[in-house]
């Protein structure tokens, strides 16, 4: 699906500018049995609203849309706070045994957590087999399907109209986000509670972190422009918070059905910063390729860097950086032992195996947000003159 001609979701507004164009990059969260696998690659490049600085994918291939063969458990991605948002739930009033529906419930994680804090009468929508497939050995009910308006009305039909809707970190994965929120709408009974978490396109922006472009995030929203999509979809946002995980930051926002018809919400302007950033964001970028290529070409060899997601794969691509990375570091036995294509494919190896062997020149800190983590691996090698790069040293920074 071409973006081209299709106003912007959040605002209305009908003119996008180019953020930055990335060229054909290969596909992220590919993981080869062999360096001689063939891989597929996407064309990646995002544009921006001129009017609310809603970040969205220039050209969406329709096949990214389907998770009905994505097996990625999110389990060992849930935040810090996440108990605490399953209590939220219950302390905005609504009964232990009203029904709750969580839109994109993975493996159940998250409706574990609900459990935990009390409720009683949960139902997950989840297109992955496989995830889906974990939940319900759970104990979890769960409706293996993508979620439209069609497939709402058919739940309603099977349950009844739910108190609480929940959707974590899958509203930036759909091609039509207004589209989804109706359906969502569809699903609540009046004056329901829906709660959305999202990643926050200005810790791209203002923290200026490109590697959270990620090929699978086809919209990418700020707090401003996602309280007006909400509000566009007939809600009324009751509250709206920023908060850290990971090195970066997440939205929550709390909206209850109200009485608005769909489409007739004020849209708040954009804070400027944000309009400014995205003007510059591509030459910044480039900028900062630059240097730090001439840096790291300097740099002894042999290079590794930690983490083997779609993180590090987006860095290392992003930047020129992964033809010059001999190996990825990586713990997960799914990925240790495999090859990521940064774009040629680069072996993964665990802890251990990296530990075991000669040790690498230089060590690159890509895995973003495990701070503690990258220096219990790294302790070993302070005393044999390893050189240790952190991703966005300041030095290689560009200012406006």
């Amino acid at each position: 699906m071409n973006s081209e001609n299709i106003p912007c979701p959040a605002c209305a507004g009908g003119s996008f500018d180019q953020l930055i164009d990335f060229g054909r990059v290969p596909r992220s969260g590919v993981f080869l049995s062999r360096p001689d696998e063939g891989f597929s690659t996407i064309h990646l490049s995002f544009e921006y609203c001129t009017r609310c600085a809603l970040l969205r994918q220039r050209a969406q291939d329709e096949s990214s849309h389907d998770y009905t063969h994505v097996a990625r458990s999110t389990t060992r991605q849930l935040p810090a706070y996440a108990f605490h948002l399953a209590d939220s739930i219950r302390l905005q009033g609504i009964d232990p045994g009203r029904l709750i529906v969580e839109v994109g419930a993975n493996d159940g994680a998250f409706m574990d957590l609900l459990v935990k804090v009390g409720f009683t009468n949960v139902v997950g929508i989840e297109p992955s087999h496989a995830c889906a497939k974990a939940s319900i050995e759970k104990g979890h009910r769960i409706e293996i399907t993508h979620l439209d308006e069609q497939v709402a009305a058919t739940l309603r039909e099977r349950y009844g109209g739910a108190s609480a809707v929940i959707c974590r970190h899958t509203l930036e994965h759909v091609p039509d986000p207004a589209g989804f929120l109706a359906a969502m709408k569809n699903l609540l009974s009046a004056g329901g509670l829906l709660f959305i978490e999202v990643p926050n396109a200005q810790a791209i922006l203002h923290d200026f972190r490109g590697h959270e472009l990620w090929d699978e995030h086809l919209h990418i929203l700020t707090p401003e422009n996602l309280a007006s999509l909400v509000r566009r979809a007939g809600f009324n946002v009751t509250n709206t918070l920023v908060w850290p995980h990971c090195g970066t930051t997440n939205i929550l926002l709390w909206a209850r059905l109200g009485d608005q018809p769909s489409g007739n919400a004020d849209f708040t302007t954009a804070p400027p910063n944000d309009l400014d950033l995205c003007r510059q964001f591509e030459r910044r970028w480039h900028s900062f390729r630059n240097k730090l290529a001439g840096s790291l070409q300097a740099s002894p060899k042999p290079i590794a860097a930690i983490g083997a997601s779609h993180p590090q794969s987006n860095y290392l691509l992003f930047t020129g950086l992964g033809d010059q990375v001999a190996c990825l570091v990586d713990d997960d036995p799914a990925k240790a032992g495999h090859y990521v294509p940064i774009p040629q494919p680069a072996p993964v190896v665990s802890t251990s195996q990296l530990l075991e062997g000669s040790p690498p020149a230089t060590v690159i800190r890509t895995a973003f947000g495990y701070e503690d983590w990258m220096d219990s691996m790294l302790a070993p090698f302070v005393t044999r003159n390893v050189r240790i790069v952190r991703p966005y040293e300041t030095t290689f920074l560009i200012s406006l």
